[in-house]
């Protein structure tokens, strides 16, 4: 997995928010428990690639979810 973006402050609402396949879709309490989302990928060249996102709180995993490519 690589890392692809690191997300704190409030691009983290706008990042986490979102329903798959356009984002994890955490929940408003989710967000509001973390202070930095993380988008971790297989590889940017494959339609099938897998994103993982963690929402974090003081360095420490609060959510992840998984999201599947095409």
């Amino acid at each position: 997995m690589h890392l692809h973006a690191r997300y704190s402050g409030p691009d983290v609402l706008v990042h986490a928010a979102p329903a798959p396949p356009f984002g994890p879709g955490f929940t408003a309490d989710q967000i509001a428990d973390a202070d930095t989302l993380e988008v971790w990928v297989t590889t940017l060249a494959d339609i099938a690639d897998t994103t993982v996102w963690r929402l974090l709180r003081a360095g420490q995993p609060v959510a992840m979810a998984e999201v599947g490519g095409l």
